[in-house]
């Protein structure tokens, strides 16, 4: 559908627009998805399904997104992870799993 841009001044993110259409079990729904140019992350969807019971439309939008990854921390465990020495129902995660007799009929 062509080139957006979303944003404003130095803070913008270019995207592009697709319109396409796809059937599931007898119904027609037709999309408009504009996502980034450069790596293709939804910022607007919009559904339209029309069917002889009615018809319906369902806009999604993205809020406060930009390009890259604004904290790396929320990769890192919480420093309660890892402490402390397994007990109860979580060891038995250490234990080996059982082996089992494959059996051909």
């Amino acid at each position: 559908m062509g080139p957006f841009a979303f944003g404003f001044g130095t803070k913008v993110i270019d995207t592009r627009g697709y319109s396409y259409a796809r059937t599931k079990d007898g119904l027609t729904s037709k999309f408009t998805a504009i996502v980034s140019d450069d790596t293709c992350v939804p910022v607007i969807i919009h559904r339209v399904t029309l069917t002889s019971a009615g018809n319906s439309f369902l806009s999604t939008g993205y809020n406060n997104i930009f390009p890259g990854i604004r904290d790396n921390t929320i990769f890192s465990p919480p420093p309660y992870c890892g402490k402390g020495k397994a007990e109860g129902a979580n060891n038995t995660f250490n234990k080996p799993l059982p082996s089992f007799k494959v059996v051909h009929v």
